[in-house]
């Protein structure tokens, strides 16, 4: 979510005649786009923040801003901290920064003093339709397979689902080569290599939307916030109190935000939400989709509400087919949009996968065979302390669904290591359900107290020693499964849609429909198209291969 809001507000600041620069010693306006899930997160935000207290005495003009979710949390209390803050803007308004910063620059070319830190994290009715903007580089592009092909930005998060953009500096637009990405530091922003965790802009001056070689330029994948907010009241997780309640963008704006980037070359497109499954519960009237049969290996969670005769009749009228939640419609209408090659979605929750939901990985080709299911822990007595609706038995019926649907599933998941009052005997619980599941990648967290969060006043707070251990013990866990997985594949022919360029800039690099990273040799024409590669050896994180023929169509 901060990659995609990121991305949004560099593309709004350069609609409105600011340049995203490569580095951040060339910026005059550096934002620090924040996360506040861990305090860890935080405290590197603010140490980054306060590094540029020099850089401020140096330069008067120069202008710095917090954006995001510890701007929501924290507000003006960050001034204690950063007291040479220009801006503080919260997680409902980041389409207000362009004029925040025009205001700013105006009173400072006018001489006017500038006053108090600009201040909001208010809420604001519709916020979340306004995360829309791509930065993308290059006009509308041919079909995919025709001469011309798909064009766009690559690299970076381009190549993990993610948005390419440009750098541009002293007035004018060089290659693009500048990504938007999550900071591995935990600040979320627009970044480039030489200035992750930030937007740095300029201002004014012609740009050139020539690149040096378009054929390695392509962005091919694309994220699209289709809801914001969350109305779980997990008792580990800030995010209500950061992002809000619930809110959902009318489905016919996010298929047609998905057709303008097709149109663009971009083919595989990753829906975003703080719990992505529940896109629509608010503003629409939909029945909800029946239970999984109890008797059966296959059975979604019990605990979730049956359909009823009334939310049936308010579903026929409103349209929709009783049975198929708003989220399910959505990936159909989706699915439809001719040039997208891909579908992937992420976060959801657990209780959000029903039978529509678990059909729809065996109807819709598109969408890849490939989920994240945020376990958080596998003792019933844990995932009740931290508010989770679903018990281990009802999560593991979940995975063995979806895999009797799609055998190839590959799974990935969340895990909260050393909740409060976490035993050994819980633990123990979350090892075995953990290796049960066999997932392909996992985010091991070791719990981290959030000010403001019940769990943040438990008793029974686990050692810092005990936390390392039993991460330690999980990582293993998934080292094995994911060596063996893709050990599994050497020899099989994948479908790899091609990014760009690798690292090194020696060999070209995609991603598998269970998004596993390839590395092989390629054509630069073959960027934005997929392609069978034979898999010739593999280690935990990437596949090694040879391209095994001609490129499939691009649906």
């Amino acid at each position: 979510m901060n990659e995609r809001d990121s991305e949004a507000v560099a593309a709004m600041l350069r609609a409105r005649g600011y340049r995203i620069v490569g580095a951040e010693d060339e910026c005059d306006i550096m934002l620090l786009n924040t996360c506040s899930v861990r305090d860890a997160a935080e405290q590197k935000a603010i140490g980054k923040a306060a590094h540029l207290r020099g850089r401020k005495r140096r330069q008067p003009d120069f202008i710095l801003g917090i954006l995001g979710c510890m701007a929501q949390n924290r507000g003006a209390a960050l001034l204690d901290r950063l007291p040479d803050v220009d801006l503080i803007v919260g997680t409902q308004k980041f389409h207000l920064v362009p004029d925040f910063l025009d205001n700013l620059r105006a009173a400072r070319e006018a001489g006017a003093p500038v006053g108090e830190t600009i201040i909001d994290i208010g809420e604001e009715e519709g916020s979340q339709n306004k995360i829309k903007d791509h930065l993308l580089t290059t006009p509308a592009a041919p079909a995919p397979d025709t001469p011309g092909g798909a064009s766009g930005a690559s690299g970076g998060v381009g190549g993990t689902n993610g948005a390419g953009g440009a750098m541009l500096r002293n007035g004018k637009m060089d290659t693009p080569a500048a990504t938007i990405a999550a900071a591995t530091t935990g600040i979320a922003g627009a970044v480039t290599a030489a200035a992750a965790g930030t937007v740095a802009a300029g201002r004014d001056g012609a740009a050139d939307d020539g690149a040096a070689d378009e054929e390695e330029a392509r962005q091919v994948s694309a994220f699209v916030s289709i809801q914001q907010g969350c109305d779980m009241r997990c008792s580990f997780c800030i995010v209500p109190k950061t992002r809000g309640d619930e809110r959902s963008r009318p489905m016919d704006d996010i298929v047609r935000e998905v057709e303008a980037l097709a149109a663009r070359g971009v083919r595989e497109v990753t829906l975003l939400g703080q719990i992505v499954t529940s896109y629509g519960r608010r503003g629409f009237a939909h029945a909800p989709p029946p239970l999984l049969p109890p008797t059966t290996p296959t059975t979604s969670p019990s605990s979730l509400s049956p359909t009823s005769a009334a939310a049936a009749a308010a579903e026929a009228e409103a349209g929709g087919r009783a049975g198929v939640s708003p989220f399910v419609r959505l990936l159909e209408r989706v699915h439809a949009v001719e040039g997208i090659g891909r579908i992937r979605f992420t976060s959801p929750h657990p209780r959000g996968f029903r039978q529509d939901l678990v059909d729809a990985f065996g109807r819709l080709p598109k969408l890849c065979e490939c989920v994240h299911l945020p376990m958080q822990s596998g003792s019933d007595r844990i995932l009740r302390a931290m508010g989770r609706p679903y018990s281990r038995d009802k999560y593991k019926e979940i995975v063995d669904s979806l895999r009797a649907v799609r055998p190839d599933m590959y799974f990935s998941t969340d895990v909260i290591v050393g909740f409060p009052g976490e035993t050994d005997a819980d633990f123990e619980q979350t090892r075995t359900l953990f290796e049960a599941c066999n997932y392909d990648m996992a985010y091991i967290f070791k719990y981290s107290a959030r000010t403001g969060t019940p769990a943040a006043e438990m008793g029974g707070q686990v050692p810092d020693a005990v936390k390392e251990h039993r991460n330690q013990v999980l990582l293993e866990i998934l080292r094995q499964n994911s060596l063996r997985r893709n050990a599994s594949l050497v020899g099989t022919t994948q479908e790899v849609l091609v990014e760009g360029r690798d690292r090194t800039g020696r060999h070209f690099t995609g991603r598998t429909r269970g998004n596993r990273v390839a590395i092989f040799d390629a054509s630069p024409r073959l960027a934005g198209r997929f392609v069978p590669l034979r898999v010739e050896r593999a280690t935990v994180s990437t596949l090694y291969g040879a391209l095994a023929g001609a490129p499939a169509e691009v649906p």
